[in-house]
């Protein structure tokens, strides 16, 4: 999760508003909690690239996990043509996600859909869902 200007703010997020819960359509766009992307080559500045990680907060709550607790999406989800991109549903631990009438099956509790257990998304290649390790 960021805050208003972008920055990474606690590793612990939990990222639950009734607003992205429900969307009609998911295009080119990342949902991250308690996640940010390492910044090293070749992956820079994407999520869902396979270079996401916790945020590193020192003052980060034991037994807290960032978490998105669900995400429905009514129409189709995507992420671009544009070459180089990537987007990403990321956090370490993801409750439920559905596209339309498809649930993806995704284990219970956090950090365990990681690579490569990881799920594509859409028809683009470049969004993913993810969860990330402590």
């Amino acid at each position: 999760m960021a805050n208003v200007r972008g920055l990474p703010t606690t590793s612990s997020d939990q990222w639950i508003p009734e607003s992205y819960r429900r969307v009609l359509d998911w295009i080119a766009s990342s949902l991250v909690a308690g996640v940010q992307d390492d910044g090293d080559a070749p992956f820079d500045a994407f999520f869902g690239d396979g270079d996401d990680v916790k945020i590193g907060d020192p003052n980060d709550a034991p037994g807290i996990v960032s978490k998105i607790a669900s995400v429905l999406i009514k129409g189709f989800a995507a992420g671009s043509a544009t070459p180089g991109d990537h987007f990403g549903f990321v956090a370490q631990q993801i409750g439920s996600f559905k596209i339309g009438a498809t649930a993806f099956p995704l284990q219970s509790g956090s950090a365990n859909d990681l690579p490569p257990d990881d799920l594509p998304i859409g028809i683009t290649g470049d969004l993913r869902l993810r969860e990330v390790a402590p």
